[in-house]
């Protein structure tokens, strides 16, 4: 929307006549300044600040025109949108995974890739649960498909979101990730944890052939009580929080 500007006036005193426009850009487009009368033209207004969340900023004022020229100077150029709030965790969020694994004896070879977790808030600052998502990093090299199943989590396994995505191209101990996801309204605040999530990853058809898990990534094995886990990756919005991708 752009307003347009005012008449100049003249000076009582020096009998020069003002032009002076005003302009409001909004959503990144700059508001042009109306037509002074007498008024030279006058330097363009200052750029509008960034907007938030990734919206345009507002438009800078008009400029003013002084002595004899024809118009006011022109709006200010819109403000370069600002940063997605989602995409970073900000200073004083840590988040970090613990893993645990408690078949025993191991089974490197499996029909059942078994993920079991607690995401602990270890920083400074509260994080909604529903902005982090965790990945576990493991080989399918037969492509043979896989299903997920929750087996327990404490805000039910409603509130869980999985999905397994390909890594392309494929990287050393992975060429899938199963990623989790929340959609519980829950806020972890600092020392917090989102307490014990049990998963597994199993073939989508039967008769396929089982998992070899020795070189999965994300696979770690006589694991019986949760430990930090590295191996496996979270995320707040787009921004890597915790662990080391393969």
């Amino acid at each position: 929307m752009t307003l347009g500007g005012s008449a100049g006036q003249a000076s009582p005193t020096s009998g020069v006549v003002v032009g002076s426009g005003s302009g409001l850009g909004t959503g990144g487009r700059a508001g042009g300044g109306g037509q002074g009368i007498g008024g030279a033209g006058g330097s363009a207004g200052m750029g509008g600040s960034a907007g938030m969340d990734g919206s345009a900023g507002m438009g800078g004022s008009a400029g003013t025109g002084f002595d004899g020229g024809n118009q006011g100077g022109k709006g200010g150029s819109g403000g370069i949108g600002g940063a997605d709030a989602g995409s970073t965790c900000g200073a004083g969020c840590t988040i970090k995974v613990q893993y645990e694994n408690v078949v025993t004896p191991p089974e490197p070879m499996t029909s059942t890739v078994r993920v079991r977790i607690d995401i602990v808030n270890a920083g400074t600052k509260s994080v909604a649960l529903t902005d982090i998502t965790v990945r576990y990093w493991f080989t399918d090299p037969g492509g043979n498909g896989d299903k997920l199943t929750c087996y327990y989590a404490e805000d039910g396994c409603s509130a869980i979101v999985t999905k397994v995505a390909t890594v392309a191209p494929a990287r050393r101990g992975a060429d899938r990730y199963l990623e989790i996801g929340f959609t519980a309204p829950r806020i972890l605040a600092p020392g917090d944890h989102s307490a014990t999530i049990s998963l597994g990853v199993q073939r989508a058809s039967s008769g396929a052939p089982q998992y070899d898990q020795t070189d999965d990534y994300s696979y770690g094995a006589n694991q019986p009580s949760l430990v930090d886990w590295p191996k496996m990756t979270a995320y707040v919005g787009r921004s890597l929080i915790w662990g080391t991708e393969p």
